[in-house]
């Protein structure tokens, strides 16, 4: 049994898409790969960043951004939903893959973020102090463990060669 590339573009020719396709599953687009990177960097990027942002003594701006951030796969890539039994074989085995890839990638931000706060207490660097700064760095690790996985899978399974494509 080959795989099928067209399933995942949404590229059928008209009464060509197979029944069980024809509820709300999103199309994959070329443009998603990017924007879920996008999403990632931001939210590392204003973890990183909030140590240097004034104190405003309520809620950090990076909570908004990042919450934002943590939702850009969903309902747009097929790879970001919560039903196992969807995917065939290939597409479960590529999402278990992505997935073990981008929880190492967290286990680093994590491990990368006490070691920060272990060598910055030492020497004196700037590291988290405030509520707002640590509520920001946990939910850059939670946007990023919601988007990498898609994006790896993104990634991993390949779109249709244009003459393929119908």
């Amino acid at each position: 049994m080959g795989y099928d590339s067209r399933r995942w573009t949404g590229r059928y020719a008209p009464g060509e898409m197979p029944p069980e396709f024809g509820g709300g599953r999103p199309y994959r687009s070329r443009k998603l790969r990017w924007w879920l990177l996008v999403a990632v960097i931001v939210s590392v990027a204003l973890a990183v960043g909030q140590m240097w942002l004034p104190d405003d003594h309520g809620v950090p701006l990076g909570w908004f951004v990042i919450t934002t951030a943590m939702n850009v796969g969903a309902g747009r890539s097929p790879f970001a939903k919560n039903k196992w039994g969807e995917y065939d074989e290939f597409e479960r085995g590529a999402l278990m893959r992505a997935t073990q890839h981008a929880y190492w990638v967290v286990t680093a931000l994590g491990a990368g973020a006490l070691g920060w706060c272990a060598t910055a207490t030492a020497y004196g660097w700037p590291m988290p102090h405030r509520w707002g700064d640590w509520a920001v760095w946990g939910l850059a690790l939670a946007a990023s463990a919601t988007n990498l996985p898609a994006l790896f899978a993104e990634w991993a399974i390949p779109f249709p060669d244009p003459e393929d494509a119908a």
